[in-house]
């Protein structure tokens, strides 16, 4: 091989479509796990059954993103330290230890919920280990114009996958599950965790991303000297903030509120991830098609729709199941746009030589965002300031109505942070090389 040229450019066409499907085939099997913890619907609806107040199973939802943002630069360090290899292989074994011992849960008696809450903790623990390893291994296979298109199909894949699975299990469980079936729900998503390991046993490595003396005071100083990387890190910050506790909020509304039952809420979700993958589908084309800037603005345009939307939907109010798969499928959308946005920014602003860093910064910047939305949230729900019920011309809202307008605010307040991302304001005095 070439040592001058990219380690990507290296391989030849087959070889990058080989690992690419072996990339694919890591996250159908791995992002199961991920997504019930994610979407919060099976967590949440687990913990109502063992006795978990609103606060409590609200406060499951924010633990992924309180970890990553403790985690993930300490873990860049960890994975540069130990090898790509051990790191992922790592997390998968103690991701699932983790949901074994949640699906366990009932059998601890009177501290089942606690029990269900560690398990989530020690995932949580095993994603940012998992994170640190997954964008250097891509990037070494991916060229820049392969980044849109290749986390589009990856996620279509896989999001096709979850929602066949989220919908399945909702038919398993019918309206009232009996405890087993939510354990089997549980079991399943881990044991599907070594699948990941051994696809990703197949990748290639960079040496460059592996073991090396490496100074992680120097790499955290080389981000943070990087305004095109930080600019961007802030804004998903911001927006992440703004849009993360909208999804579980609503679980809790149509739950406690609404009194949907557990199989038309685990409906609506499978509707939310038929949103995901529509938004996989078109996210490669449509990227390449308007530019990153004005995909950037589409994409906060649609989570100004789908919080406004929310807001206006009432207790009392007509067609209600309809109106949520109708704005779980557009937030379905929107999130899948996002994420798509922060995985090929995060490639294309980071330095070479500072992979690891640079994806664990813009990691800790976007899960700091959910985990002050969520545990904020939590925290509001717990200490319980927000009047029950309230009235607007001749209207009655509920807390949660106050919660989702709380989120159109802070989402047009983020529009401000739009000025910080070098794909909308184009400064590139920094590191930044765009897929388009």
């Amino acid at each position: 091989m070439d040592i001058k040229k990219p380690f990507a450019e290296q391989f030849s066409d087959k070889e990058r479509r080989k690992y690419r499907r072996f990339a694919t085939t890591s996250a159908i099997t791995g992002c199961i796990s991920e997504w019930v913890l994610d979407s919060n619907t099976v967590i949440i609806l687990y913990l109502v059954m063992l006795g978990g107040s609103e606060s409590f199973s609200m406060f499951s939802s924010g633990i992924s993103g309180l970890v990553t943002v403790l985690m993930s630069i300490p873990f860049a360090g960890v994975a540069n330290k130990i090898g790509l290899r051990v790191s992922y292989r790592s997390a998968v074994y103690l991701g699932m230890f983790a949901f074994t011992l949640m699906a366990a849960a009932p059998f601890f008696g009177a501290v089942a919920k606690y029990v269900v809450i560690v398990g989530c903790f020690l995932y949580c623990i095993s994603r940012p280990l998992y994170a640190a390893t997954w964008y250097p291994l891509c990037d070494a296979f991916l060229l820049k114009s392969e980044r849109g298109s290749f986390f589009g199909n990856m996620r279509f894949i896989y999001m096709t996958l979850n929602a066949l699975l989220i919908f399945g299990a909702g038919k398993l469980m019918g309206a009232k599950p009996p405890i087993w079936i939510m354990q089997l729900v549980i079991l399943f998503p881990g044991l599907m965790l070594f699948g990941r390991k051994i696809c990703m046993d197949k990748l290639p490595i960079n040496p460059i991303s592996e073991k090396n003396a490496y100074d992680l005071r120097k790499a955290i100083a080389i981000s943070i000297r990087n305004s095109e990387l930080m600019g961007f890190a802030f804004y998903i910050c911001m927006l992440n903030m703004a849009v993360s506790a909208a999804i579980p909020l609503a679980i809790l509304y149509m739950k406690t509120i609404l009194n949907f039952n557990a199989f038309q809420i685990m409906t609506i979700t499978s509707i939310g991830l038929a949103g995901y993958i529509s938004g996989y589908a078109c996210v490669g084309g449509l990227m390449r098609r308007i530019g990153t800037r004005n995909f950037q603005l589409l994409t906060h345009g649609l989570f100004i729709v789908f919080l406004c939307a929310l807001f206006f939907i009432k207790p009392d109010g007509a067609y209600l199941p309809l109106r949520f798969g109708v704005l779980f499928y557009l937030n379905g959308i929107a999130s899948a746009f996002l994420l798509c946005l922060a995985s090929t920014e995060m490639l294309a602003l980071a330095k070479p030589s500072n992979k690891l860093m640079a994806s664990a910064m813009v990691s800790t910047f976007q899960n700091l965002g959910v985990c002050v939305g969520r545990t904020g949230s939590s925290i509001i729900l717990g200490i319980c300031v927000l009047s029950e019920s309230w009235t607007l011309f001749g209207t009655t809202f509920t807390k949660y109505n106050t919660f989702f307008g709380l989120g159109v605010c802070m989402v047009l307040f983020s529009l401000l942070f739009l000025l910080l991302s070098p794909s909308v304001v184009p400064r590139h005095k920094d590191y930044y090389e765009p897929s388009n």
